[in-house]
């Protein structure tokens, strides 16, 4: 049995032998489409699987949900085995990953499982955060990017947060990562999505309008693969109207949606708080970022569908618990301090927000008050 990836199910060391390298994902899958967002990821994975670079042999590849980080992994992946015939090219997830090492220690198969994933002249990881309070896998990984070193093969693995900035990810695997390249793709503005779009209508039987695709490209919710999908379901229809296509989004990204994304409330705040998305995703720990940075993850989780893992990993890794505390400390401010709540207000504002900013602080009157702000 195979994985949808091509790699071989059971002892690693066989499916290694049984052939050359991975086999070449479906030739279904819709082409990757370069733009202003993912130009520079795109440039830096081409030359690096065409050729080692001397200075480093890890590309890391960054990106939120949407970027299209696994697209270009995989499209990396087929240049691999197309341009590299006869060496090996293996192609995983952070899951499988896990998953068929605990296996091979459970059945006293470590060995193989090493020859499979040291042995490959490129190996392709996706999702690496994913490992994120797995000790012993992480040790694992750390230890099989060392078997990389000095012999000219290479590793590219992609992640939605630089790997020290993730919660439970151990500092030496965080270090060893951030030793390579480093490539952010963002997600894709409008003209990229329609290039998609196009890409993909065009292998349909019944290619949709200009207008279709127009409609669609411009539907502020959903990653580049779900708009694809949007666009199958309403190509089914010989005529579809506007109505069809909004109908089609809502089944498929749910009715309560909200076509607000992280990358949106962090360009808002930025541009508020004159700071850059760096500096909000950063540790520092000056009153004067730290509010900011809390008042953008609170709008993060209240004017998006995202849930507090999501946000906690877009700005700088931060555990669930880290992005709770911040909401409830932004709520807390809201109800006490009159700028705060002004604040929050103008950012909801700036963003279309729904939904109500926590009620504006009581000033206590009567006898012996101070005017102290009271919830």
């Amino acid at each position: 049995m195979t994985s949808r990836y091509g790699a071989a199910n059971g002892d690693p060391a066989r499916s290694t032998r049984r052939r050359s390298g991975p086999a070449v994902p479906p030739s279904s899958e819709p082409p990757y489409v370069v733009g202003p967002g993912n130009r520079a990821a795109h440039d830096a994975a081409r030359d690096f699987v065409r050729a080692p670079s001397p200075g480093f042999n890890t590309l890391l590849l960054l990106g939120g949900h949407g970027a299209g980080k696994t697209h270009l992994l995989r499209t990396s992946h087929r240049a691999a085995v197309e341009h590299l015939p006869g060496r090996p090219a293996l192609l995983a997830t952070c899951g499988e990953f896990v998953s068929q090492f605990c296996l091979a220690i459970q059945e006293n198969r470590v060995c193989s499982f090493r020859r499979k994933y040291r042995s490959a002249e490129i190996l392709f990881l996706d999702d690496v955060d994913g490992l994120a309070h797995k000790g012993g896998c992480q040790d694992e990984l750390l230890h099989t990017l060392k078997a990389y070193d000095g012999t000219g093969r290479r590793v590219v693995v992609t992640s939605s947060a630089l790997p020290s900035r993730v919660a439970g990810m151990h500092r030496a695997l965080a270090a060893r990562l951030a030793g390579g390249l480093a490539c952010e793709l963002k997600p894709p503005d409008y003209a990229t999505r329609l290039a998609i779009l196009q890409a993909r209508a065009a292998r349909l039987a019944f290619p949709p309008t200009a207008d279709l695709l127009s409609a669609v490209a411009r539907q502020p919710s959903g990653s580049p693969g779900e708009l694809v999908r949007l666009l199958d379901r309403v190509a089914a229809y010989r005529n579809p109207s506007l109505t069809t296509i909004e109908a089609a989004l809502r089944e498929l990204v749910g009715p309560e949606a909200n076509p607000l994304d992280l990358e949106a409330v962090e360009g808002a705040v930025s541009a508020f708080f004159k700071m850059s998305g760096e500096e909000l995703r950063s540790q520092d720990r000056r009153p004067g970022a730290v509010l900011p940075r809390q008042i953008c993850l609170y709008l993060a989780r209240t004017l998006t569908s995202s849930s507090l893992e999501s946000v906690g990993r877009r700005f700088g890794g931060k555990s669930h618990t880290t992005v709770l505390h911040a909401c409830r400390r932004v709520e807390r401010l809201c109800s006490k301090d009159e700028q705060v709540r002004q604040q929050v207000e103008r950012l909801r504002a700036k963003l279309g927000g729904l939904g109500k900013t926590p009620a504006a602080p009581t000033v206590g009157k009567g006898p012996g008050s101070r005017g102290d702000v009271r919830p």
